[in-house]
């Protein structure tokens, strides 16, 4: 999956999960707190990008996020790193 398709659907959840002034601009590379992002709309834009991309990640790893970068990264090298597992098995 490319990175601008996870960044899709990771603002689609920040749409869905903030309660944000409509017509708000999130930059991807500043904290989610910084731009109104509350800490619990954080970790449910997290869940729900995680329940739709079907990846697992430990909640450790949930809690240091603070950009949306930052999520988009780490969720392309896990499925980069799932992709890769399954096609060494095959």
């Amino acid at each position: 999956m490319e990175r601008s398709e996870i960044l899709d659907v990771v603002m689609r959840q920040v749409a869905a999960n903030t309660h944000l002034p409509e017509g708000t601009t999130i930059d991807p590379s500043r904290s989610m707190l910084e731009q109104g992002i509350q800490s619990l709309d954080a970790v449910e834009i997290t869940h729900g990008v995680v329940r739709a991309l079907k990846v697992e990640m430990p909640v450790a790893e949930m809690t240091r996020l603070r950009t949306i970068d930052q999520l988009v990264d780490l969720l392309h090298r896990k499925i980069g790193a799932a992709k890769s597992e399954k096609r060494w098995w095959k």
